[in-house]
Formats: structure tokens, sequence, C-alpha cells
């Protein structure tokens, strides 16, 4: 069984602070881990991780990274025929409750992919909202994601992050960022919750590249 202490990511880069958050760029060192985690200076003045973290980036094809799935510790799941909102009680109960039996949940569209990586006394909680991927996937990639099963995270492979931004626009934080696939992807926050749990009125975007 895989062990945290055995499995390495990278970090790509760390954004200059923009008011009071910073985000970091990483190679995961397995799929559905994230590629983008934030951070929020407390009221302590101390770098605070937000229990929310960004993947950006999707393929059809396969990468280099682990699939959890192959080593019995992922399962995916979901009821027939339901859309899941992230927002959505049921699905942050369903958070709530995997942080008590060390699981992960990480809601897409169609289905939600659980996984199991930690030992006794290893903690790595965190979500990521997937809940736009299939879309996102048809615009993107292409209408075959039309055909792949909705009900299972095998086609949504991720790329690297090449470059990333932070910035604050208006009124809302925002995200950019290329991958090596030539994706643009735009996340806007406004702030986040009390408990640095969740980002409040975000938004994803994506699209291709003019040039990769």
């Amino acid at each position: 069984m895989a062990s945290i202490a055995d499995i390495k990511y990278e970090i790509i880069e760390i954004t200059k602070p923009c008011k009071d958050f910073c985000v970091v760029s990483l190679i995961p060192p397995y799929r559905e881990f994230p590629n983008i985690i934030i951070f929020k200076l407390d009221k302590e003045d101390k770098w605070k991780r937000i229990f929310e973290c960004l993947s950006v980036g999707i393929q059809d094809n396969r990468s280099d990274f682990l699939d959890l799935h192959t080593i019995g510790r992922a399962l995916d799941t979901g009821e027939d025929n339901q859309i899941y909102d992230f927002n959505s009680k049921k699905i942050r109960d369903l958070i709530k409750i995997s942080q008590t039996t060390d699981g992960i949940i990480i809601p897409y569209q169609h289905f939600f992919h659980t996984h199991f990586l930690t030992e006794k006394g290893e903690k790595e909680f965190y979500t990521i909202d997937k809940t736009q991927y299939f879309d996102l996937a048809r615009e993107i990639v292409g209408k075959q994601y039309e055909k792949y099963p909705k009900n299972q995270c095998t086609m949504y492979d991720t790329p690297k992050i090449k470059d990333i931004e932070l910035s604050y626009q208006g009124s809302v934080y925002e995200i950019n960022a290329m991958t090596d696939n030539g994706q643009l992807w735009k996340i806007t926050f406004k702030d986040v919750d009390e408990e640095y749990k969740f980002l409040l009125e975000k938004t994803i975007e994506a699209k291709i590249a003019l040039s990769k």
C-alpha cells in the first residue's frame, strides 16, 4: 500500500503575494491531487492553506501520474442521471464526513471520486471542484467525451502547468494558468470563508490558447 512518505511532488512556482493571497503550482504526485494550492494570511499574519484546492487542465490520453484506482485506493461512485453541485448541502456533507474517515472526496459532474491514501497519523485532507469538468472537456478537448463513460474519472487525466499568475481584478482574485497541452484556465473568487475551507463566488473557465 502506498504511503504519503513514498509519494513525491514538485513545486513549479510560488506566486508573489496578491493582497492577502498567494498560490503554489505543483507537479502532483498522483491523479486527483491538486496542481494549485491556495494560501491566505490569517489574523495572525501566518499563511494558512485553503482546504479547497484546484486542478487545472484536462486530457483524455494517459499521463505519467499514478492512478490510485490501479493500486486499489480509489473508487468512483454516483447516482444514475445525477448532476452534482459543488455548493450543495449533499456534497458539502459528504466532504465533511470524508474527513472523519481519512478519505478524500472530489465531486465531478456525474459522479464523485473517493480515495484513501493516508495511514495512521498521516493527513492530507483537501477537495477539488470538478463538477464542471464534463462540460469543459467537451468544449476544450472534444465531443468524444459524450461517448466516454460519465461515471468514472479514467478519461480526465491531468497535464502539467507551464505558467501561472495571480492578480486582483476589480473585486475578485484571478488565477490564470497555462498547461503544457495548450489550455488556458481562469479561476476567479472573491474570498474564502471564515474557516478557510471553500472559495467564495468561484468561477472556472477554460479555453485553448492561440499558440502553445
